[in-house]
């Protein structure tokens, strides 16, 4: 997941937003600002 979406990116690519907006949509949750064992095929949620 990191690689796609990451808060912790500083970097200038735009792919990087299109991805968490992604993220948002397809998981309907924002949880990727508060776990770090996310992944976009298999853990989704924080619990």
């Amino acid at each position: 997941m990191e690689t796609y979406c990451s808060i912790k990116n500083t970097s200038e690519n735009k792919n990087n937003g299109y991805a968490c907006t992604r993220w948002i949509l397809l998981n309907e949750n924002m949880d990727y600002l508060h776990c770090d064992d996310l992944s976009w095929d298999g853990n989704s949620k924080c619990k």
